[in-house]
């Protein structure tokens, strides 16, 4: 790692896209004096971006810019500021409150070198303020949405699925940016099975000791028997047998339109659901203001928020920074657990 194990993990800061509201969500976290002090912060990108919002905002930061990490001190009071060698913006070109090229490209070239940094064990985590698909997509990166180009991007050839984090709550799900009349395809023993033993190692790598899981049926009432569906019978019991047998406590099938007070009621740590909407509705009811995402399965610990750029806001100084916050204390606290990886099935 990059850090001696008594020491604070590196965590890379991105400010995602430029023209959203990351550049303020990293501003407001660097300028708090409150600010997670247990890891060694990063910020990796263009200190232009980042001056622009503190003016606008009206505050001022002491920044240590380098363009090596063997070139900062760590040792200074000064936030370290690594230049990336992105493509230079103009920014007065640059448009805000909207998806474009510019934005885009900025973006994945300084999300691929944080990637890179951490893969080389220069940097010990990832942690990104929000990033936009469709932006990606217009600068040339075909991918689905953040953790497909970072699994692509590390080459990872191993079970990976985003997990939402709410207080307490971590949810996987076994498909994500699925139609839904695809969602069927991907419901087999060997994947479900897979999630569950991901975010099980994933709360064990967070300190939840023999985490406790409850995985949710796919079908109303859980297919009441194959009478609403047999994916149920197929595909879920199964795994969560083989998941029990494993030595992991799972418990399920449970209807999804309950799942998450049984999860309340019954102190479960964490919930594997099977597709977007089935968590994501619940997750943002309970915690759009702060929630996260982390790249379950990433060779490296990745997390950002569990918003999007909020282009409605940009420059209006509303941005909140708590998820941004909460991302970069559970990406350093999962690198001072020496990876959430360790058991891979």
């Amino acid at each position: 790692m990059a850090t001696a194990r008594e020491d604070k993990p590196k965590v890379g800061l991105l400010m995602g896209d430029p023209s959203g509201i990351g550049p303020e969500l990293a501003a407001k976290v660097l300028a708090d004096a409150h600010a997670d002090d247990a890891v060694q912060l990063v910020v990796i990108g263009d200190e232009r971006i980042l001056q622009r919002h503190l003016s606008v905002l009206g505050l001022r930061l002491d920044l240590q810019v380098c363009e090596r990490l063997s070139d900062f001190d760590f040792g200074q009071s000064a936030i370290p500021f690594l230049r990336a060698p992105v493509t230079a913006i103009d920014l007065d070109a640059l448009p805000i409150g909207t998806a474009n090229e510019i934005g885009g490209r900025y973006t994945m070239e300084a999300l691929s070198l944080a990637l890179d940094l951490a893969a080389d064990q220069e940097i010990d985590a990832v942690a990104y303020a929000p990033m936009n698909k469709k932006a990606m997509n217009l600068a040339g990166w075909k991918y689905r949405d953040g953790i497909d180009f970072c699994t692509s991007h590390l080459s990872n050839e191993g079970t990976f699925s985003e997990l939402n984090v709410l207080e307490d709550l971590w949810v996987a799900r076994v498909t994500s940016h699925v139609p839904m009349k695809d969602v069927w395809k991907f419901l087999t023993t060997e994947r479900i099975h897979a999630i569950i033993r991901l975010l099980h190692g994933s709360l064990a790598a967070n300190g939840v000791q023999n985490p406790k899981i409850a995985v949710a049926g796919y079908n109303p009432h859980c297919g009441e028997g194959g009478l609403c569906g047999t994916e149920e019978v197929d595909a879920i019991i199964p795994a969560i047998e083989r998941a029990n047998q494993d030595g992991m406590k799972t418990e399920g099938p449970i209807s999804a339109d309950i799942v998450y007070v049984e999860a309340r009621d019954k102190g479960f740590d964490g919930i594997v659901t099977m597709y977007h909407d089935q968590c994501q509705i619940a997750n943002k009811l309970l915690e759009f203001e702060r929630g996260i995402a982390i790249h379950g399965g990433s060779p490296v610990p990745t997390v950002t928020t569990g918003h999007g750029t909020a282009y409605d806001i940009v420059g209006q100084g509303k941005a909140n920074p708590i998820p941004l916050k909460r991302a970069i204390s559970v990406a350093g606290n999962i690198a001072r657990n020496s990876g959430m990886y360790a058991t891979r099935g």
